[in-house]
């Protein structure tokens, strides 16, 4: 696959979670106000809503020096703190996803300009 071929899947990776986020958030695809948009939101849950929906797991663990055991942080009792401070940090974490997501659309057209670079480095040593 060519650096382009990459951009332009990457790009439109970068689209579709940027449109579909911003429509969670009571947006349009491109960010602006849509009054028509009247069910919107995002939320985490120790349960799935839709079958769309993300499985995350937390994990957590810790083991001593000498000891080859490892031993879990995690407990039932965490999960409902795990949950609140998602939900706590949702609107960061969506903004994140959204930025990291037009970094990497960025990274790749940078290598897309490098290869193209190189390419015309190649043809005028050729030609001359």
């Amino acid at each position: 696959m060519t650096c382009i071929e990459k951009y332009n899947e990457q790009k439109n990776i970068t689209t579709k979670i940027i449109s579909n986020l911003n429509k969670a958030k009571g947006l349009t695809a491109i960010g602006e106000e849509d009054p028509h948009n009247d069910k919107y939101g995002f939320n985490f849950y120790d349960h799935s809503i839709w079958s769309g929906d993300i499985s995350v797991y937390f994990h957590a663990s810790y083991g001593y020096y000498g000891d080859s055991g490892g031993y879990s942080a995690c407990c039932p009792e965490m999960q409902k703190y795990l949950i609140k401070a998602l939900n706590f940090y949702k609107d960061n974490i969506v903004n994140y996803i959204m930025e990291q997501a037009e970094k990497d659309k960025n990274d790749a057209l940078l290598a897309c300009k490098q290869e193209a670079e190189s390419i015309l480095k190649q043809i005028e040593e050729k030609t001359f």
